[in-house]
């Protein structure tokens, strides 16, 4: 099992590559398949196509989000400090991911639109659960404010969607310092909302 994850990522690994260096519609599974040193058979034990493995793909980057979330979460610092620090996270993180898979990025939401909108929002509402969970566990202990965590949790992810490189690409949004600082200031004023005191 072990062999075939280590596989897996390899094929999502070389896919990668090429799709930011030739982009997703110039990159055949013959070359992924060249790129990971592997057979084309290989690649069809793990993914019906390339539709299939561009989707595994975006979803490999989701769980790399999540998790680095839920460490942000679970891990020290005050309630507010913790929040704070996810909301720039999920930002940035996907700044830089644009930022280093422009390309690859602009080609595959053209060409799989719909279906990675789809994902897309998924994974809002996930990251939009992690606050949720996080805000309940504040208001249980006093840090923040009684109120309705759900619908909170949403707002804050709609607020920070606006930061996000989905329909601009990243220089068109500023430089990078620039979007940590706009960030930052957006996390401010949401956490101040929720704490009970400031941070």
């Amino acid at each position: 099992m072990v062999i075939e994850t280590s596989l897996r990522d390899s094929i999502l690994d070389a896919a990668e590559s090429l799709f930011e260096r030739y982009g997703y519609g110039k990159t055949t599974v013959d070359e992924i398949a060249k790129e990971a040193g592997i057979g084309k058979g290989s690649i069809y034990l793990h993914f019906e196509s390339k539709e299939d493995l561009a989707f595994a793909w975006v979803d490999r980057i989701h769980r790399r989000l999540e998790e680095q979330l839920r460490t942000i979460l679970d891990g020290d610092g005050s309630f507010g400090a913790r929040l704070h620090k996810c909301l720039v996270h999920r930002v940035i993180f996907r700044y830089d991911l644009f930022a280093c898979h422009e390309r690859s990025m602009d080609e595959a939401l053209i060409a799989l639109k719909i279906k990675l909108l789809g994902r897309r929002d998924a994974m809002h509402r996930l990251e939009a659960e992690l606050i949720a969970g996080h805000l309940a566990a504040g208001v249980a202990n006093g840090e923040c404010r009684s109120l309705d965590v759900q619908k909170s949790a949403s707002s804050m992810v709609t607020a920070t969607n606006a930061l996000m490189p989905y329909s601009l690409r990243p220089n068109q949004i500023g430089n990078r310092q620039e979007v940590v600082e706009r960030t930052n200031d957006l996390a401010d004023l949401l956490v101040l909302a929720v704490t009970k005191e400031p941070r």
